[in-house]
């Protein structure tokens, strides 16, 4: 069952998932049109020339990540783990709106989910989910063990860091448990059925593995509006 149609106290799972959304949009729009209004006393620029040099960047720059990888070194390889965190979390991206925009927030979820394209879309998350989380360990080592002499400990990047690793366990709790609570312990994806093969013989009550998933689903939600909210008013 999705987690947005079922039921709360009485209260449907869809009134839960647009009131969280709109309290979101209230808080997060007017932030970005001050940063907005701010830009625009700046110099004016043409951002719509030499498009065809732009896109070619984005392919070829941006995308490939080459605008961090060409600063790697062998004493430094910090370029390496942005691009993977990069990849990784672009991978989430299309997810959050695909996955839960679309088939959940807009009733889509028998279309979307439930066929090859739901299998082979979670098989990469959960391969981005590793990169993602092993990227946050990295970042996490470097910048609060080595401690390179350009970086400078701050307690925001920890704090960031910390709330993308939770989106990344969050996720794997809601596709295991569910995965589990379905009998789903084999195939694909493979880690979250092979944690959810472990969940199964631990005996625990399938109903108690979905409600798991389903709160687990929900926190993920909410992290994910809560990061809206604060990585404008951040020094992202």
């Amino acid at each position: 069952m999705s987690p947005v149609s079922a039921t709360y106290f009485g209260i449907s799972g869809y009134v839960i998932f647009w009131v969280m959304f709109l309290v979101t949009m209230g808080l997060f729009l007017p932030r970005m049109y001050f940063l907005f209004r701010l830009m625009c006393l700046g110099k004016a620029e043409n951002r719509f020339d030499r498009m065809g040099e732009r896109i070619k960047n984005m392919f070829f720059v941006v995308i490939p990540q080459w605008c961090t990888l060409k600063s790697v070194t062998g004493k430094d390889l910090a370029g390496i783990g942005h691009a993977f965190l990069f990849w990784g979390f672009s991978c989430f991206l299309v997810s959050y709106i695909v996955l839960i925009g679309l088939a959940e927030g807009l009733g889509l979820h028998s279309f979307i989910m439930g066929g090859a394209f739901e299998k082979g879309f979670l098989t990469v998350l959960d391969f981005a989910g590793i990169v993602v989380m092993l990227s946050m360990v990295w970042a996490a080592i470097r910048r609060y063990i080595v401690k390179p002499p350009r970086l400078e400990i701050s307690l925001e990047a920890g704090f960031i860091m910390l709330m993308v690793f939770s989106l990344m366990v969050l996720h794997f709790c809601t596709e295991s448990f569910g995965h589990a609570a379905l009998g789903e312990t084999h195939g694909l994806p493979p880690i979250s059925t092979a944690i959810a093969g472990y969940l199964v013989n631990t005996g625990i009550q399938k109903e108690t593995l979905m409600a798991v998933s389903h709160g687990a689903w929900w926190l993920h939600y909410a992290l994910i509006l809560v990061f809206t909210i604060y990585i404008p008013r951040s020094k992202h």
